[in-house]
């Protein structure tokens, strides 16, 4: 528990300092006071070790961009509620931390098998298992850590047998699309 809401403390900081839209009320750096046992409603801290070798000891990100699955009936309500989201990862030598909020939007996440690891809470209910074919991205600095912040979904009024049901997006072109998207962060091609 202390590792989450040290992550958590860390992201929403980091968030509302960044010179972007706040997502994270106010309210809820408050509830980490009133929950010294827990995280405020909404906050989920995933983490992944990797054995890979990082120029920089420390780096991170954070984005609003989601793989969101949802019944036809909830599409439009679901685009109006991803925008009061955010997703923060930061790494630490070779320890990637991911702080998902999703507030009370009613979205919880989707991770993926062997990649994310509940720190908090200590179980996901939505699931894909990974399919990952390495040969088919191209490496990059931070891919790993871009590999494990795209990979994280956010589900609404979804069931674990619906999610199963659903194939799972192509983490190697979620890869490939986020580093087009945001071009200044692919300074050096991995050697």
């Amino acid at each position: 528990m202390s590792l989450a809401r040290w992550a958590a403390k860390r992201a929403f900081l980091s968030q509302s300092t960044a010179g972007i839209p706040g997502v994270i009320p106010i309210d809820e750096f408050c509830a980490f006071r009133h929950t010294p046992g827990g995280l405020p409603a909404g906050t989920f801290v995933f983490s992944l070790q990797d054995d890979g070798e990082h120029p920089d000891p420390i780096n991170g990100l954070q984005t609003q961009d989601w793989t969101v699955h949802a019944p036809y009936e909830d599409a439009i309500d679901a685009t109006t509620l991803i925008r009061s989201t955010c997703k923060i990862s930061f790494r630490i030598g070779r320890l990637h931390l991911l702080v998902a909020y999703l507030g009370s939007t009613g979205f919880g996440p989707v991770a993926w098998y062997r990649v994310h690891h509940p720190i908090f809470p200590r179980q996901c209910r939505l699931w894909f298992d990974t399919g990952f074919k390495i040969g088919r991205v191209t490496p990059r600095r931070e891919s790993s850590m871009v590999l494990f912040h795209v990979a994280l979904g956010a589900a609404l009024h979804c069931t674990p047998d619906q999610i199963a049901r659903t194939a799972p997006p192509v983490l190697e072109e979620l890869h490939e699309e986020f580093f087009k998207k945001y071009k200044h962060l692919d300074g050096a091609t991995a050697r």
